[in-house]
């Protein structure tokens, strides 16, 4: 009797141990289940957020779209994608935002992803008026080190899009063209002739080979070692402003133009305003949907320029300038919102908002040059620069700065379990993408 209790008592144990192993393992499929079907529909969802993006950026709906939410109704939209579904839940006139749900399914698992899309009018078209959009657009630095590094876009440059820094050093060549959110650090090689660099933050050039046309513009700039090189461009810095639309504060907005008294005339027609209510959005100039946008002076941003090298330079606007003893340099247009040093350059047109100071006693050659401020030499040359009009009324001399840098347009894209960020340049100089 008691063995056959035994044995009922161990058959018993054995069955509970089978069936606990039995709901553990189904149990456990039933999550890998489940997961799955979650990232599939995550999956699905992010994809759909692409697809509608992309319908919405197409240029033949894109005005319509803007009109639509300026006049206070909310466009329908639809993806044509299995297990994939879209809705504008929201839009705003006021900030022309675009709030969409996009929601992947996959079994009995969904997943929602909220995107936030800012519409923005383009400026109007003008002989220098392009849109740009980046060949190639990478979210996170880049560096490169050694051999040979080409963006092409076929024979010519492709613009590139660099959210973070741009690092190039020890290269043979490098052929790019763009814009960076953060700084671009040049040391070592070269870059290809006809390039074209835009950043937000500071741009610096240093040991490189000659470089040929080269269009440079960031919130500072410095040059050294680079040989007798020839630049289109070198433009640094911006008038930080407060912007009023019909008298009314909006925003903020940092821009190139013209400073004449307390009064700001940008260079481009699309600016993108800091608003006072917050978040931003990009309004035309000098209207805007028929309202008058005028630009009142607050600060300068950035705007250094060393020049530490030699060369021929067509262009160069700034805030304070200074040029190295490195050979006699030869401009075209020289500009500085505030003071200057230099050695002995030739400049055909120069405009100093600041003081001069040269630190040679040979006089640099100026054809046409007005100056604000007060010359010095501190060579001990005591002679006059012909053709310098020295105590120039500020407003019979008014000075550009020229911010031609890039500007980050996010569309911010939120989730409970994802939360990312896409970024994308353009150019200040040029109309603003249309949307995003």
């Amino acid at each position: 009797m008691a063995t056959m209790l035994i044995v009922l008592l161990v058959g018993m144990a054995m069955t509970a141990t089978a069936m606990t192993v039995y709901f553990r393992v189904r149990g456990a499929q039933d999550m890998q289940m489940s997961v799955h079907a979650t990232t599939q529909a995550q999956i699905k969802a992010w994809e759909g957020v692409q697809a509608l993006t992309q319908a919405l950026n197409n240029t033949s709906v894109v005005g319509a779209v803007y009109t639509q939410v300026s006049g206070g109704s909310c466009p329908s939209v639809s993806v044509n994608m299995t297990g994939v579904s879209a809705a504008i839940t929201s839009c705003n006139s006021s900030t022309k935002q675009l709030t969409a749900a996009v929601t992947g399914t996959s079994g009995p698992a969904t997943s929602t992803v909220q995107v936030i899309y800012q519409l923005t009018q383009s400026g109007t078209t003008g002989s220098s008026s392009t849109t740009i959009s980046p060949a190639v657009t990478i979210n996170g630095d880049l560096s490169y080190t050694g051999g040979g590094m080409s963006f092409m876009n076929g024979a010519v440059l492709a613009n590139i899009a660099v959210n973070g820094n741009i690092s190039v050093s020890n290269g043979s060549s490098a052929n790019l063209a763009g814009c960076s959110t953060g700084n671009i650090n040049l040391s070592g090689g070269g870059i290809a002739s006809g390039s074209t660099l835009s950043a937000l933050g500071d741009i610096t050039i240093s040991n490189m080979t000659a470089l040929s046309n080269v269009t440079l513009a960031a919130k500072d700039i410095s040059i050294s070692g680079t040989g007798n090189a020839t630049y289109n461009a070198i433009t640094a810095g911006a008038y930080n402003v407060n912007v009023y639309s019909d008298g009314t504060l909006i925003g903020t907005a940092n821009v190139g133009g013209t400073l004449s008294g307390s009064t700001v005339t940008s260079n481009s027609s699309s600016i993108n305003v800091t608003l006072t209510s917050g978040g931003s959005t990009t309004y035309s100039y000098p209207t805007n949907n028929g309202h008058t946008i005028s630009l009142t002076y607050n600060s300068v941003y950035g705007g250094v320029i060393s020049m530490g090298a030699t060369g021929t330079v067509t262009t160069m606007w700034g805030n304070t300038i200074s040029i190295a003893n490195v050979g006699a340099g030869t401009y075209t247009t020289l500009k500085s919102n505030s003071d200057i040093s230099m050695y002995t350059n030739t400049i055909t047109n120069f405009i100093g908002g600041g003081n001069l100071t040269v630190n040679a006693s040979t006089l640099p050659t100026i054809s046409n040059g007005k100056l604000v401020g007060k010359y010095t030499n501190t060579a001990g040359n005591s002679a006059k620069i012909p053709n310098l009009v020295t105590g120039v009324d500020a407003s019979n001399a008014p000075v550009c700065l020229d911010y031609r840098s890039a500007t980050l347009k996010p569309i911010h894209l939120m989730s409970q379990i994802i939360n990312r960020q896409l970024i994308m340049c353009s150019f200040w100089m040029l109309r603003i993408i249309t949307l995003w």
